[in-house]
């Protein structure tokens, strides 16, 4: 019917999927007739485990599964998924650099060095290596995170050295 309109939502979970089983049957138990329950391991994801979605035809049915879920799964487990962290990383990266946090700190340090070496630069006068490490990997989303900020387009070529670095 193309008048049929269905409401959606996804749960992240950083559990296993054997840990949240008796919540999901309960759940499946409970809603069954109203609300559709799907549940998605994913052993590859380094930020969850657990993909849960939720549909159905009725809005306030997908709203009362939904929080039941939100109230009967471990505390801790349900994690905020961001489907397209590279629109927004400035913003993410400025909010945790003023946060006062340990790690906002740090941030904010490194955020400070980037942003002298724009004052001081032209972007073309500008380089970092990236070998794929954590470092380095981190200070390319900081200085992703800058640039973006300052309305930059960030040139990124990209060469295959033979040998490794001496």
């Amino acid at each position: 019917n193309e008048q049929t309109r269905f409401h959606s939502r996804e749960i992240y979970v950083n559990a296993d999927e054997t840990r949240i089983a008796p919540i999901l049957d309960q759940a499946y138990g409970l809603f069954r007739r109203r609300t559709s329950l799907g549940s998605y391991p994913d052993w590859v994801s380094n930020y969850f485990r657990v993909k849960l979605t939720l549909d159905s035809e009725s809005e306030s049915h997908l709203e009362e599964a939904y929080a039941f879920l939100m109230e009967n799964l471990p505390e801790g487990t349900v994690v905020p998924f961001i489907a397209d962290p590279v629109s927004r990383a400035a913003t993410d990266v400025y909010a945790l650099a003023q946060s006062g946090s340990l790690l906002g700190q740090k941030v904010a340090a490194a955020v400070q060095t980037i942003e002298e070496a724009l004052d001081r630069y032209p972007l073309s006068k500008l380089c970092i290596g990236f070998n794929g490490g954590k470092d380095c990997t981190a200070l390319l989303h900081l200085f992703h995170a800058v640039v973006q900020r300052y309305r930059l387009r960030l040139p990124c070529p990209f060469c295959i050295a033979r040998r490794g670095l001496p």
